[in-house]
């Protein structure tokens, strides 16, 4: 009787640890499914969010707490010269030493990055090919839910066009009044 009682606990046992097996191989195929879900979601917004930043007329760079470019759009390559894989993993100094921007700028600018503080202002860049080129330049500065930096944003607008206008219109009153 006591062996009877003892197989029969054990195929009790058996039985829940194959309804638990059974139970347990459902869950990780929902739970494959709701991340396959999860990831294609992900990579639909990844790129629309690509679609959005490729179709920016702006240079848009997106640098990591050390300090590194970490993503820059299409326009960043039209605008620099510089390919993609060039300016990735590189600091933005190679970007924005011309020298030919107020150092005092410059300070302004580094001081600001280095507080974790945005920044509006205009640079000289050169490009790749070596022409000068006139800057309008936002640094934004991003954190995490603690506050704590995690990189910053940089959007350059080519000014080039209207800087060259205004020239060329404070020449054109400069002559007139004489």
């Amino acid at each position: 009787e006591r062996l009877i009682a003892a197989l029969a606990t054990q195929a009790a046992i058996a039985l829940e640890n194959a309804l638990l097996y059974q139970q347990v191989n459902l869950y990780t195929l929902e739970l494959e499914e709701r991340v396959q879900a999860r990831t294609a979601e992900l990579d639909h917004e990844r790129l629309r969010l690509q679609t959005i930043l490729d179709s920016a007329g702006e240079a848009i760079f997106m640098i990591d707490p050390a300090g590194r470019i970490q993503f820059a759009n299409i326009a960043a390559v039209q605008m620099t010269g510089y390919a993609l894989d060039e300016m990735l993993g590189q600091r933005p100094a190679i970007l924005f030493r011309s020298g030919h921007t107020n150092p005092a700028t410059i300070r302004e600018m580094e001081d600001q990055v280095h507080t974790n503080q945005s920044w509006q202002g205009e640079l000289i860049d050169r490009r790749k090919a070596g022409t000068l080129y006139e800057l309008a330049v936002t640094l934004t500065p991003i954190s995490d839910a603690a506050g704590e930096p995690q990189g910053y944003i940089i959007v350059n607008r080519d000014i080039t066009a209207t800087k060259e206008l205004e020239r060329l219109k404070s020449q054109f009153v400069s002559r007139i009044g004489h």
